[in-house]
């Protein structure tokens, strides 16, 4: 009998060892799955992917030169009721085109093809990403998004003149008084068919280095993007993303509002200035 008691002492040890690696392999599976699972649902991944499952674009395809005035999307898409939405962002900030479109499958749940021809009215030429994209149908979020960069090509031959973008200026008294902003010249096609959205966008792309030396401040939410612009009856109306609700500080709102409000009063066509985040009113700043 004292000659086993060492050895079952020892089975117990080797037991317990065997107990604690296995608990140990199972901790490391279950973080390493929770891992996987989390980088799958992120929806604010931005990989480039031409396929995702759900939706396929087979045209354009990545690296892709597109025409500055048109260019078509086709793939294949398994969405719900056949809708799925695109859109090009050109240089981060600026939206260019949006839209949406159905693809033709023939039973629900099955896949089907979508072909669309998109214009463009594009003073810029860059680095764009196309993204095409569902809508959920419960929470509303966009889903299953396929990004695409491509490029858009320069016109030729095209004439420039000044517009201004107006920053505040810590130098120059916006930090006593919100609403001072002060004029930065940038340069935009002479016969351009988008002054306004030229001139927000090179509010978006904030200041070059120089400028920032002499007190200029940029105080534009990182990520803030202008979904659309259009003018009727003298009416400018702007919709920026929801990063434009990212501006807590009253006198931030103050100082983007005049800026907005300061860069589009250049504009002969321009009587009144609406802003939108995602299509709600923005009332900061007022």
């Amino acid at each position: 009998m004292n000659k086993l008691l060492p050895l079952l002492l020892l089975s117990f040890a080797l037991c317990n060892g065997c107990k604690d690696s296995t608990s140990g392999e199972e901790k490391v599976g279950k973080t390493v799955e929770s891992r996987e699972v989390a980088t799958l649902l992120d929806p604010d991944t931005s990989t480039p992917s031409t396929n995702v499952g759900a939706i396929r674009v087979d045209a354009p395809s990545p690296g892709d030169v597109l025409s500055p005035l048109s260019f078509q999307i086709k793939g294949s898409a398994r969405t719900f009721e056949n809708t799925l939405l695109y859109r090009l962002v050109f240089d981060s900030v600026l939206v260019l085109a949006s839209g949406f479109t159905t693809a033709d499958a023939s039973e629900v749940g099955k896949f089907g093809s979508f072909s669309i021809q998109v214009d463009l009215t594009s003073d810029f030429s860059g680095d764009a990403l196309l993204e095409v994209f569902e809508e959920s149908a419960e929470s509303g979020e966009e889903i299953n998004k396929v990004r695409v960069p491509v490029k858009i090509s320069a016109s030729p031959g095209k004439k420039t003149k000044p517009v201004f973008v107006y920053f505040p200026n810590s130098k120059m008294g916006s930090l006593k008084d919100c609403k001072l902003v002060y004029p930065l010249s940038r340069e935009l096609p002479e016969k351009s068919q988008g002054l306004i959205r030229g001139a927000v966008y090179y509010m978006l792309k904030g200041l070059r280095e120089s400028e920032a030396t002499e007190g200029y401040r940029d105080i534009i939410p990182e990520g803030l993007r202008l979904n659309g612009v259009s003018l009727e009856e003298g009416v400018a109306r702007l919709d920026f993303s929801r990063q434009l609700n990212q501006i807590k500080r009253s006198c931030d709102a103050e100082a983007l509002r005049s800026q907005i409000e300061q860069t589009l009063a250049q504009f002969q066509t321009v009587n009144a200035v609406v802003i939108t985040a995602e299509g709600v009113n923005w009332k900061m700043g007022l």
